[in-house]
């Protein structure tokens, strides 16, 4: 297990949805990262929270086909809702720039989320077959590319990272990001 996957599942307990967010019109890296920043603000908003106490993790990559560029989410930190299912389908309704997909978030599926997001996988990385099989089969296979791949890590998901990590201590922090090389 590689850093950012263990710094990834020490949020376990955090996660709720898994996001992946396409574009129909690529214009800039900075518009789309706009754009990822004021969804998840809308959504965040809509709960009556602010973004800023989201802990969110963005994995940026170049998709295979014509390298275009998309981005993969691990998010939480929204209230607990009744139906999340349903929750899912009005945040994918509320993003206009592209295709989006968002299921609930499968502690089962911890490990592989975490190798996935890392970018830690493909012929970088074995993973079992149990997270290997199933939705994210072709997703999986893509890693270990670069080119935009980089990992962008929320104030909210650093400072729990940190938390956890030094016994509950508050540190500050600021927002982290790692090209993955």
């Amino acid at each position: 297990m590689t850093s950012w996957e263990w710094q990834i599942m020490l949020l376990v307990n955090h996660w709720q949805f898994f996001v992946s967010l396409t574009w129909a019109s690529v214009g800039t890296k900075w518009k789309r990262r706009h754009q990822v920043k004021n969804w998840l603000r809308n959504w965040a908003a809509r709960h009556g929270i602010c973004e800023s106490r989201l802990p969110y993790i963005i994995r940026w990559e170049l998709g295979e086909i014509g390298d275009r560029p998309h981005c993969h989410l691990l998010v939480g930190g929204l209230p607990l809702t009744k139906d999340y299912v349903q929750e899912c389908y009005r945040a994918e309704h509320f993003w206009k720039a592209g295709i989006s997909d968002i299921r609930l978030f499968n502690p089962a599926r911890a490990i592989g989320n975490a190798a996935y997001l890392s970018g830690m996988t493909g012929k970088k990385r074995k993973l079992s077959q149990q997270w290997a099989s199933g939705a994210n089969a072709y997703e999986i296979k893509k890693f270990g590319r670069v080119g935009e791949d980089s990992i962008y890590v929320s104030r909210q998901a650093w400072e729990l990272m940190l938390q956890l990590t030094s016994g509950g201590e508050s540190r500050s922090a600021t927002a982290a990001s790692l090209t993955v090389a």
